[in-house]
């Protein structure tokens, strides 16, 4: 059954806090940071050529339509990644592509200089306990390149399941084999 207050928590970026992270709704003041490390190979590498705001102005509309349109249509959550021990934007996580109110997709990137430090699968803990308590959905999947392997290792870490390559799936700026992962509601509250 779903949540009758579904559509109300389209209204805001919720803000979610861990034990090192908060993720909250992106500022202005983040950008900066935010393109610091997006822009990096190492990162873009994941990401299937996600195109990167152009300059400052661009970057501002980005956040305008990300805390606006897109949250107020329904479509995606997209949480800045902060570390709170010096502020410092190192991250993101997006929940979207919502169907019939009851499954969506997970994506998810951090700065390379925090990489293997367990950053990353405590803030998707936090939005998979949004997505299933708060949500109510049934699923969460997540399409990983082949070759990122630590992508694949978190998820599995995170109780996901491998269903399976997708040939010349449509991700990032083309199409590119990738891996899909899911969790089931079941999975989720069994761990």
């Amino acid at each position: 059954m779903h949540n009758k207050d579904y559509n109300s928590l389209f209204r805001d970026v919720p803000g979610l806090e861990t034990q090192r992270l908060i993720l909250r709704p992106f500022r202005y003041s983040d950008i900066d940071e935010y393109i610091r490390f997006f822009r990096t190979e190492e990162v873009q590498q994941h990401l299937g050529g996600v195109l990167i705001p152009k300059d400052e102005a661009d970057a501002k509309r980005w956040i305008d339509n990300l805390n606006g349109r897109c949250l107020r249509s329904k479509l995606v959550f997209t949480w800045a990644v902060e570390f709170k021990q010096d502020k410092r934007i190192i991250g993101r996580c997006d929940l979207g592509g919502f169907v019939k109110k009851s499954m969506a997709e997970i994506s998810y990137y951090l700065s390379s200089e925090m990489w293997h430090k367990g950053i990353m699968q405590e803030a998707m803990a936090a939005v998979l306990s949004f997505a299933f308590k708060d949500l109510k959905l049934h699923r969460v999947q997540a399409l990983v390149l082949p070759d990122n392997t630590a992508s694949a290792r978190l998820l599995q870490n995170l109780g996901f399941t491998h269903e399976g390559l997708l040939r010349k799936y449509d991700y990032g700026k083309g199409f590119s084999d990738v891996q899909m992962f899911s969790i089931l509601d079941e999975d989720y509250f069994k761990c």
